[in-house]
């Protein structure tokens, strides 16, 4: 939270003055710890301190999570958000806005001025963080017979899939796999599928849940679409006899059988 993002600040406001650095003691918790003497956990505690001290940050900046055990008492023994959880898992939160400082506006004492500016403050940091996330980029050559959109864990197996329609049925095929779906690199990714012969959306689910995001962020519709949806991963053999149908025009839309092995 102590990075600038270009695009984050309003236009016409100026900068804030340095804001005082703290230091160990001010991260300090309201218990003491009560492990044994000698113990490791000091020394982490104090390590945990002093990197937040060196970083800048404030207490409202920081939260630290725990699992169980004696070392997970940390979060009493620092001034920070705390919370306790269990081993080897994470437990979601709900919580109210905030003001700027870290002040709790919750629906009985609401601010609704101030919701808004703290909504409005997040929503900018989303223009400055997609100049820094790297653009979607083909896969395979450019003038490639058909290109396969993915998103998410298929991207190995729609590669496989490529080699294979080469090999095989002399299709030649490149893939464009998403990785940031929020924020979207619209006009990067319409830039690629504009100069696309033709485009086939690769995705485990029923609904075509990023055929349907995409059109809705771009308008744009491919030529086909392959869905699996029954609970089984997608196999490269799927992604060819499909990609193979919908190239000759023998069909948009294919749902591929997942074979029982016994």
């Amino acid at each position: 939270m102590s990075a600038v993002i270009p695009g984050a600040e309003p236009i016409g406001v100026p900068a804030a003055p340095p804001r005082p650095l703290l230091t160990v003691k001010d991260l300090k918790g309201k218990a003491e710890p009560d492990w044994c003497p000698g113990c490791g956990d000091f020394g982490v505690l104090n390590a945990l301190k002093q990197a937040i001290a060196e970083l800048g940050l404030y207490p409202h900046e920081v939260m630290t999570i725990s699992g169980i055990g004696c070392s997970s008492n940390l979060p009493g023994y620092i001034n920070t958000y705390g919370m306790h959880t269990l081993h080897g898992r994470s437990l979601a939160v709900a919580t109210d806005e905030h003001d700027p400082e870290g002040g709790l506006i919750s629906d009985e004492y609401t601010n609704p001025h101030m919701r808004q500016a703290m909504h409005e403050k997040r929503m900018r940091k989303m223009h400055g963080i997609l100049p820094l996330i790297a653009p979607p980029a083909i896969v395979g050559r450019e003038d490639a017979d058909v290109t396969l959109i993915g998103w998410g864990s298929t991207e190995g197996v729609i590669q496989e899939a490529m080699q294979q329609l080469a090999a095989t049925h002399q299709i030649v095929a490149n893939n464009l796999q998403i990785k940031w779906l929020v924020p979207l690199h619209a006009s990067e990714i319409m830039q690629i599928l504009g100069a696309s012969k033709r485009t086939i959306i690769v995705e485990n689910n029923y609904s075509g849940q990023f055929a349907r995001y995409l059109r809705s962020e771009t308008s744009f519709v491919p030529d086909g679409h392959i869905r699996k949806y029954d609970g089984e991963p997608f196999m490269p053999h799927h992604i060819v006899e499909r990609v193979r149908q919908i190239v000759a025009r023998e069909a948009t839309q294919y749902v591929p059988t997942h074979e029982m092995l016994v």
